[in-house]
């Protein structure tokens, strides 16, 4: 005999109160009616339950993500004033300053394109390609480790007229590393592009654009300057839309290694270097930009 539905889903008490209706003669319906309003009742109360076991799940992230962000703080707030403080110069010789430059004023007629990330075997020779079938010049800020396992892509891009400079040794904070570590970082960085056949670089992007008082202070004791950025094409659709958005004086960040390159993203940049050009701007190195916009 299948259980009735009280008797399955409702606590003793219902099923012993629904027996003593029937004794009673009241009949099934009122009974299931009971059932029912159980039923509901319990799944009402499971809803609660719920409801409360997920509000108290967010309450406790919320704690603890406040709870994490004020010991951060804590220990922020509780560090030595000489943490992350540019060193002094060695000697009182010479001019001691860098310049960081996200876009230049107007007037150049000119929009700087940049790759940073590479060289990398498989997107860097796609990239050349491109920009020799445009017939403009760019900026590859490069990571010296990989810069010293592919010096014949850091030997083609400077074969070919771009500029190449200097990213980090690889793809790091400069927060994270201590001003001896980021100098021995960037001198081999340089080291790699040298012994590769390009010229000694003059510019510098750090990864993510991250700069501090340490990283200023490495840049001016090595002759750099900071070239940042004011476009981005981080996927396709922005690639696409950079070709309308580049004014004159901008500075396109692009990347041609580690994760983010993929064919439609390059399809889109190309397209979007004609689109510039079309608009009667010139597509230069950061280099050639800084300069005042290169050739005429």
């Amino acid at each position: 005999m299948t259980p009735s539905p009280a008797s399955s889903s409702d606590s003793p008490v219902r099923a012993s109160e629904d027996a003593r209706a029937d004794a009673a003669g009241e009949g099934a319906r009122p009974a299931t009616g009971v059932a029912e309003q159980g039923r509901d009742g319990a799944a009402a109360h499971s809803s609660r339950r719920g409801a409360l076991r997920v509000a108290g799940m967010l309450a406790a992230g919320t704690i603890g993500a406040a709870a994490g962000a004020a010991a951060t703080h804590w220990h922020d707030g509780r560090r030595s004033p000489t943490f992350r403080v540019a060193a002094l110069p060695a000697d009182g010789s010479g001019r001691r300053a860098v310049s960081t430059t996200f876009r230049v004023a107007p007037g150049t007629g000119s929009v700087a394109l940049t790759f940073d990330d590479g060289p990398d075997p498989r997107w860097t020779p796609v990239v050349l390609d491109m920009l020799s079938r445009l017939g403009v010049k760019a900026t590859f800020f490069v990571l010296g480790e990989a810069a010293r396992a592919h010096p014949d892509l850091i030997a083609r891009e400077a074969a070919e007229g771009h500029e190449v400079a200097i990213h980090n040794w690889v793809h790091t904070d400069v927060y994270g590393a201590s001003p001896d570590e980021l100098g021995r970082d960037i001198d081999r960085t340089i080291e790699a592009i040298t012994s590769a056949g390009a010229p000694k670089p003059t510019l510098w992007r750090p990864p993510y654009g991250r700069v501090d008082a340490v990283a200023l202070a490495a840049a001016a004791d090595r002759g750099l300057d900071l070239v940042l950025w004011s476009l981005h094409t981080p996927g396709a659709a922005a690639a696409k839309e950079v070709g309308q958005a580049a004014q004159d004086g901008a500075i396109i960040l692009c990347h041609d290694g580690r994760s983010q390159p993929y064919a439609e993203l390059m399809e889109e940049m190309g397209r979007s270097v004609e689109r510039i050009q079309s608009r009667g701007l010139r597509v230069v190195s950061a280099g050639e930009l800084l300069a005042g916009g290169g050739g005429s």
